[in-house]
């Protein structure tokens, strides 16, 4: 699954970096493919695109708003 960490600070605060939010999701069970810088058009912001490998058993993931309940949680 890929999600932007902008769009995941829309759902839940997060005070972390994108790298300390990868390691923290590696370690509860997700695992955190790769992580990389883009910028969005036009407004030139940076951001970070995620992929993120669901394993079966964590079929409440398959969304953003699976993965913002995990981080809350976290």
């Amino acid at each position: 699954m890929k999600f932007t960490f902008n769009w995941l600070k829309e759902f839940v605060d997060i005070e972390s970096t994108p790298q300390e939010l990868a390691a923290t999701l590696t370690m509860a069970g997700l695992e955190v493919e790769s992580i990389t810088p883009i910028r969005e058009p036009g407004s030139g912001q940076e951001d970070w695109l995620f992929e993120v490998g669901v394993t079966p058993n964590r079929g409440d993931c398959l969304g953003i708003a699976g993965i913002a309940r995990e981080v809350a949680a976290l």
